[in-house]
């Protein structure tokens, strides 16, 4: 008999990923004592929520990490172009062969994003995102 199992996947953001939902809250530097850089973080269109969603919606657990039952947090980082497309997708932590490629997976195929602003100007960003894979029976 088979096992019925339910995927439960959590987003997590670390300190690279900062503010999803905070995006109209600006951040004031001070660059100089003359001079004051304002900046926003890039924002996933409808933030945390809809990151989540994508993240539930698209995925596709692994067989061979099913039936070990591999569960773990893959951190990936990438890169948020200044037209908010993803590119350079790199695993900074990885779980397993199958867990990272399906992480991977699931970022290149995510749509554009909001990219971050530097005084109005849109701006390429480094971005961190854990995602965390677990297998509830």
């Amino acid at each position: 008999m088979k096992a019925l199992i339910t995927v439960l996947l959590v987003v997590l953001f670390s300190s690279a990923g900062l503010a999803q939902d905070q995006l109209a809250h600006n951040t004031t530097i001070k660059k100089s004592p003359n001079s004051v850089l304002r900046t926003s973080p890039p924002l996933y269109p409808g933030g945390t929520e809809a990151i989540s969603n994508y993240m539930i919606n698209n995925l596709k657990y692994p067989e061979i990490e099913k039936l070990f039952a591999i569960e773990g947090t893959v951190m990936v980082d990438f890169d948020i172009m200044a037209d908010g497309k993803i590119e350079n997708i790199t695993i900074s932590k990885s779980v397993s062969h199958g867990l990272d490629k399906e992480a991977k997976r699931l970022i290149s195929n995510m749509e554009y994003w909001i990219p971050a602003l530097q005084n109005g100007q849109a701006k390429a960003v480094k971005y961190r995102l854990p995602i965390t894979f677990k297998l509830h029976h």
